[in-house]
């Protein structure tokens, strides 16, 4: 066994509520595989993406738009090499390429469930009229409004969309990640 840090919190992150101490560990049935584990863990700190971009020029990060990369031109020629080669695979295995919205109103997360299970990880947009709108963090209900809109056969089935969307969503400590979602 082995602990592996330790870190402060608020409860449900309100700075006006005790802190808590948060205890991070690990263990395993042998200390060989412990040894294992804590080696690979070394050695993935050795190749953090987020600073070996920087250092090869590859794209750099801002407090102004924090948790969204900023390509350089070096990292722009590995993001469309990498972008060719998803689109070729995906045209390999029958999928057709998309493009959705970014931002839905609240009725689409509702409907499709996202809003109650993942309402504290969206972007909300609450406009002064009272309607709400979300950034996307999934693609998927997007893509249940296109797959909606004509009348489908069972003759059309499977069918699979691919898009290459930026999603947003926020974590706990109200930082923002983003990622992308390739395929649903």
């Amino acid at each position: 066994m082995k602990l592996t840090g330790i870190a402060g919190a608020y409860w449900r992150g309100d700075s006006t509520k005790p802190q808590l101490t948060r205890i991070y560990g690990t263990a395993f049935y042998s200390k060989e595989d412990l040894d294992a584990y804590l080696h690979r863990l070394e050695e993935a700190r050795k190749r953090d993406h987020r600073v070996l971009g920087q250092q090869l020029d590859l794209f750099h990060f801002d407090e102004h738009s924090p948790g969204s990369a900023f390509w350089h031109p070096k990292g722009m020629a590995i993001w469309n090499a990498l972008e060719a080669l998803r689109r070729r695979e995906n045209a390999n295995r029958g999928y057709v390429e998309v493009k959705t919205p970014l931002i839905y109103d609240k009725a689409l997360w509702v409907t499709s469930g996202h809003w109650e299970k993942f309402r504290q990880n969206m972007f909300v947009i609450p406009l002064e009229d009272g309607q709400t709108y979300g950034i996307k963090p999934m693609n998927c209900p997007g893509h249940m409004l296109l797959f909606g809109s004509a009348l489908r056969s069972y003759r059309e089935l499977p069918l699979r969309y691919a898009e290459a969307a930026p999603l947003h969503r926020t974590s706990r400590r109200d930082r923002f990640t983003a990622s992308r979602e390739f395929a649903t």
